[in-house]
C-alpha cells in the first residue's frame, strides 16, 4: 500500500505519531 500511496501512508504514521503524543501528554498531565 505504501508503494501505490506513500503520502497516505506517511499521513497514517503522522496520525499514530500524534495520539500517541496526545496520550502521553494527557497522562503527564
Amino acid at each position: 500500500m505504501s508503494r501505490l500511496n506513500p503520502i497516505l501512508a506517511a499521513s497514517a504514521q503522522s496520525t499514530e505519531a500524534y495520539q500517541q503524543a496526545i496520550a502521553q501528554s494527557s497522562a503527564a498531565s
